[in-house]
């Protein structure tokens, strides 16, 4: 009886649906409780994770580039636990992320660690060009595509704009490590990073980019155009094996494409600029 009147009231009022959901981030931000890491840093909202071995091998890559690095771009930011690494770093950090309950925990967790300096935030998704879209999903598994890792039951809309817009050509000549963790949209943000691509010294990209994984088709029809861009703009990709780098080839790509798996190559990948 109660979901009954609740789902009445909001059809009504939809605006107490709005309002119960912000409450309830709010709720959930407040009750939530921090948690130390092992890389000088604290933070809250990486619900049933253990902080001691999150993302071990991706981390280790990660800190590696950053130590060598002037400026983290962090796209898909989620709460912000790459973002906080790299302030630990003392790094200029840029960072991306649409979903509001994400935000509220990104915000929180920077105040905690007490860094309001250094930090750019950008509560926007990412495309190949300005504009509105339809963000679907909760939480970690936030994403444009519908229906991504399972049924989107929740849905928002959020700005769009571009890597080159938010970048602006402002670090020319710093040494820039630019992480995409967009769940199956890093396709279009890439059509919106050319001169972030081409701009001197080259960035490094860290990209988690999966094959069939989490697909609501069962495929990703841009696999091969994502690393076709890379390719094209004279970067060499290496997946992570072990915390380890091997490098791929082209063949490399058209192997995983005809074996429809990626098993042997994971999901993260780095590319850098040859030469």
């Amino acid at each position: 009886m109660g979901n009954y009147i609740k789902k009445k009231l909001y059809e009504k009022y939809p605006e107490l649906h709005t309002a119960s959901e912000f409450y309830s981030i709010a709720r959930e931000v407040r009750r939530s409780v921090f948690e130390t890491t092992p890389h000088s840093f604290k933070i809250k909202g990486l619900k049933g994770i253990d902080i001691r071995s999150y993302d071990i091998y991706e981390t280790k890559i990660i800190k590696q580039y950053l130590s060598d690095s002037h400026v983290f771009v962090d796209v898909g930011a989620n709460v912000g636990y790459y973002t906080c690494m790299a302030m630990a770093m003392g790094k200029h950090v840029v960072s991306i992320e649409p979903l509001f309950r994400n935000l509220e925990y990104l915000y929180v967790n920077l105040k905690a660690n007490g860094w309001q300096d250094n930090i750019e935030i950008y509560p926007v998704g990412l495309s190949s060009k300005p504009g509105l879209a339809t963000l679907y999903g909760i939480e970690q598994a936030a994403s444009l595509i519908q229906d991504w890792a399972g049924t989107s039951t929740k849905q928002r809309t959020i700005p769009l704009t571009t890597l080159d817009i938010i970048l602006s050509g402002r670090f020319y000549g710093k040494k820039m490590l630019i992480k995409i963790d967009v769940e199956g949209a890093e396709y279009d943000i890439l059509k919106g990073a050319e001169r972030a691509l081409n701009t001197s010294p080259s960035p490094i990209w860290f990209i988690e980019i999966y094959l069939t994984e989490h697909h609501p088709e069962g495929i990703n029809n841009n696999f091969s155009n994502t690393f076709d861009i890379f390719f094209s703009n004279n970067y060499e990709p290496c997946a992570i094996d072990d915390g380890n780098l091997r490098v791929l080839s082209q063949s490399d790509i058209s192997y995983i494409l005809k074996s429809r798996s990626n098993k042997d190559f994971g999901c993260n990948f780095i590319f850098k600029k040859k030469g």
